[in-house]
């Protein structure tokens, strides 16, 4: 069973709809065990190169980051912060 999980791209956005609030150059997600009875967290930290603030404070919030085989997409349960260079969010589980 795993540990950790860890996943990199480069390239990935933060969606309020079907708008754009935060476009990324690199991120990275981690998923930890979480100690019994709770639910697995998943985290993502981002590098951003451009961002809409007011989008970014409304919910609710998708991640949204291209695969070889469709899309990768997690809602955002907290967005912890979204500052000119950095993203940090806690995310839901991912959606198929």
């Amino acid at each position: 069973m795993f540990q950790q999980l860890r996943l990199r791209g480069k390239a990935g956005a933060v969606l309020w709809g079907y708008r754009t609030a935060a476009s990324l150059g690199g991120w990275t997600i981690t998923q930890q065990q979480a100690k019994k009875g709770e639910p697995k967290r998943w985290t993502l930290v981002g590098t951003v190169e451009r961002l809409d603030p007011f989008q970014a404070r409304q919910r609710p919030l998708l991640f949204t980051a291209h695969r070889d085989k469709g899309m990768w997409a997690w809602p955002i349960v907290e967005l912890q912060e979204a500052g000119p260079i950095r993203i940090r969010a806690i995310l839901g589980a991912p959606e198929q």
